[in-house]
This record gives C-alpha cells, sequence and structure tokens, in this order.
C-alpha cells in the first residue's frame, strides 16, 4: 500500500464523513485511525536505526473542537530507546495560562521510501497520549488519547565520533480520546502538526 493510494482511500472516508452528523463523524474517524492502522501493519515495519536517538520538536496545532490553528504549543523531548519499538515524545506546554505536561509514545508500522535518491521515507504509525494540566485556580486538567502519527523523515548516516546519523521530521498526529478532568468529556483530542530532529548514538 503506497502514500498515493492511502491518501485517495483519506479522501474517500472524509467526503463520506462530511455527509453525516457531528455524532457520526466521530465513529467514523475512529474507524479511520484503526483502518489506516490495519494498513500500516500489513505493509512494512519502521526501518531506524537501531542505537539510542534524542532530539527536540516544536510546532503547533489546534482542537476538533477549537477554532483554528495554534502555535501556542511548547517544545518536546523526543526519546527512541534501543530494543524498545515505540518512539517517545515528553512535552511542556503553557496555554491560556495552564500549564500542561504531557507523554506520548508512538509505534511506527510503515516507514517507506518516498523519494530513495534523497533517503526520504513517510512514516505512519499508532500511539497513545496522555497529559496532566494545572490552571491558576488550582484547577486538575487530566486528558488521554489515541493518535495517528504520519509524516515525513529524512535522515543522513555518518560515522562522525559516538554519532551514527541525524533525522530530521515532518509530522502531523490526529488524536481522539477522552478528557477526565475537571469534567469528563468525549470527544476531546486535535491535530498537532510539528517539526523535529533527533541524532542517533
Amino acid at each position: 500500500m503506497d502514500l498515493v493510494t492511502l491518501i485517495y482511500l483519506s479522501y474517500f472516508f472524509y467526503k463520506c464523513i462530511n455527509k453525516q452528523q457531528k455524532e457520526t463523524k466521530i465513529k467514523k474517524l475512529l474507524f479511520i485511525f484503526v483502518f489506516l492502522a490495519i494498513l500500516g501493519a500489513g505493509t512494512a515495519f519502521a526501518d531506524y536505526p537501531s542505537g539510542f536517538g534524542i532530539g527536540v520538536q516544536g510546532g503547533g496545532g489546534g482542537l476538533w473542537q477549537g477554532s483554528g490553528f495554534s502555535l501556542q504549543h511548547g517544545a518536546a523531548l523526543s526519546l527512541k530507546i534501543p530494543n524498545l519499538p515505540v518512539f517517545w515524545i515528553i512535552d511542556y506546554n503553557n496555554i491560556d495560562s495552564i500549564k500542561y505536561l504531557g507523554i506520548a509514545g508512538d509505534f511506527y508500522f510503515v516507514h517507506n521510501p518516498l523519494v530513495q535518491s534523497l533517503n526520504l521515507h513517510w512514516y505512519l504509525g499508532l500511539g497513545a497520549f496522555a497529559e496532566v494540566g494545572f490552571g491558576e485556580e488550582s484547577d486538575l486538567f487530566l486528558s488521554a488519547v489515541a493518535r495517528l502519527p504520519i509524516g515525513l523523515s529524512w535522515q543522513l548516516h555518518f560515522n562522525i565520533g559516538i554519532f551514527d546519523a541525524l533525522e530530521v521530521y515532518l509530522q502531523a498526529a490526529p488524536s481522539i480520546g477522552v478528557a477526565f478532568l475537571p469534567d469528563f468529556r468525549f470527544p476531546t483530542g486535535g491535530w498537532p502538526i510539528n517539526l523535529g530532529a533527533r541524532i542517533w548514538f
């Protein structure tokens, strides 16, 4: 299953969603997440350096119930531990006087060449994100979502000292889940877009 086919399929489901009511949209969005994950599982697993990866990422995004794109999101730490097929993100945000600390774990099902001569790849994964927030009036915020990271990855391999490779990536990670505090709410989630870099050892 190549990237063009996935784009066509995603567009087809998007058109179907627009014909239904808001409640039905959420159900179909969940179906799309599962459907794309199954497609990814049937192709190829991620092909990354086998060592330790660490880096930073930043960007913006918005909430499904929000008014649009925002750059209020803070920087995040990116980690990949050897022999563990999960990419970790630890981020800190300060939005509307509320301080958020979150952690995400993503498993990449697909990592296929897009432009082989440039060592440019695309990837698709499935993950989870949990976040806790603290407001100025001692309000506590807690939410957990499922996410679908999809993006582009460019890797430059070299042997300079202890460094094995430099990776630059651009990704979107649409998510949907549940807010537990201060009030129970479903759905919650959003569409973060991030640019990041990792160094591999």
